[in-house]
């Protein structure tokens, strides 16, 4: 097998994904800017540029398994298994603001002091992952609908170091659609 491929073949293969060509988005921004308690200013690209990481959920079905004479098999189940949640790790600004925007959100989706809760369908929002190859269009995008804060991390400190705070903020989602080519 090895004899029938040569390098030369290679080159009519596309390119490889680059794991540093993606994009995190939150097109609605006028959910982040409706809420009261967002700094004045803030603007939901601030997300986009900041996110360093992140690794998009697995999608899997749930499994059950069989046996007959001693032999197992495993079959799929019409039942969704997938996590419904994914983490970004964002690089905090100075000023907060990236952060506190997250706060406020989870603050609107249950405030604390009050015990005052916001509907679920008020409080979700959608987010794209757009990833690109050579060329400023996105080939791909995951788009997450009914994304929703869940935990918001306060960062790690260390008086001897001279790297920005992160932390990984983790969301809850509804479903997933993925589009080739979005434009």
């Amino acid at each position: 097998m090895a004899a029938d491929l040569n390098l030369l073949q290679m080159l009519d293969m596309n390119g490889d994904q680059i794991q540093s060509q993606f994009i995190i988005r939150f097109p609605n921004t006028a959910f982040f800017n409706a809420l009261p308690t967002i700094p004045p200013g803030f603007d939901a690209r601030e997300i986009s540029l900041r996110t360093q990481s992140w690794t998009p959920p697995e999608t899997s079905l749930a499994e059950y398994e069989i046996a007959v004479q001693g032999l197992k098999m495993k079959r799929s189940s019409p039942t969704e298994a997938t996590d419904k949640s994914f983490s970004l790790t964002v690089r905090f600004d100075d000023d907060w603001m990236v952060y506190g925007a997250f706060r406020a959100w989870m603050s609107y989706i249950f405030n604390p002091i009050t015990g005052e809760t916001a509907s679920e369908k008020a409080t979700r929002t959608v987010m794209h992952a757009d990833y690109y190859g050579g060329g400023s269009k996105p080939k791909f995008r995951q788009e997450y609908f009914g994304v929703k804060i869940a935990t918001v991390p306060s960062g790690s400190y260390d008086s001897a170091a001279g790297d920005p705070v992160t932390g990984d903020f983790r969301f809850n989602y509804v479903y997933m659609n993925e589009i080739r080519n979005p434009g």
